[in-house]
């Protein structure tokens, strides 16, 4: 049995930049502005849809399966062909009618634990009070 090729790694030496000391606040101002794009990033993601370049890896099958199910066996819920789809294999009159019973958890949820809103808003302030002391731009 052949023996596998191995690839050779050049080790480079460091460049001045890496060897110079960096101050403490510099450093941690870059992590926080990298910290909150990302978390900025993750959620606008959320909110718009899967990313275009994360959209293009997946397969043409895996893009265009909820639309093939529908075409084949109907609205997965109330099985209609005749009605057009609304995406996730769902007809517009039951996607509408999961998004309400959605809301309805929600509001409903919202009802029974009211101080989840405010403990989340206590949370992100504190970070931002935490973020602001370290980086000493406290207001």
């Amino acid at each position: 049995m052949p023996r596998k090729k191995t690839a050779a790694i050049e080790l480079l030496p460091p460049s001045s930049e890496a060897l110079a000391p960096q101050s403490p606040t510099a450093t941690i101002e870059t992590m926080l502005e990298r910290l909150v794009r990302e978390r900025v990033d993750a959620a606008l993601a959320q909110r718009i849809g899967p990313d275009p370049a994360t959209e293009r890896q997946r397969s043409m099958f895996e893009r265009h399966k909820a639309a093939l199910y529908y075409e084949r066996f109907g609205c997965q819920i109330c099985h209609k062909k005749k009605t057009p789809h609304a995406g996730a294999k769902l007809c517009y009159s039951c996607i509408s009618r999961e998004n309400a019973r959605d809301r309805h958890l929600r509001r409903d949820f919202d009802k029974e634990h009211p101080n989840n809103a405010s403990r989340q808003l206590e949370r992100i302030t504190a970070r931002v009070r935490t973020a602001e002391r370290l980086l000493g731009t406290s207001h």
